[in-house]
């Protein structure tokens, strides 16, 4: 069970560091996707 523990807590750690690492720029696509769609048609 332990082992388990040990594994699950790699994972969200090497998660978290993507996250941290890449989220600003993630942020940015995500804020740029939602105004191209969000512009009126014209």
């Amino acid at each position: 069970m332990a082992e388990y523990a040990i594994v699950a807590g790699a994972f969200a750690l090497v998660l978290a560091m993507g996250l941290v690492t890449r989220g600003e720029m993630l942020l940015f696509d995500y804020t740029n996707a939602r105004d191209l769609l969000l512009l009126p048609a014209g």
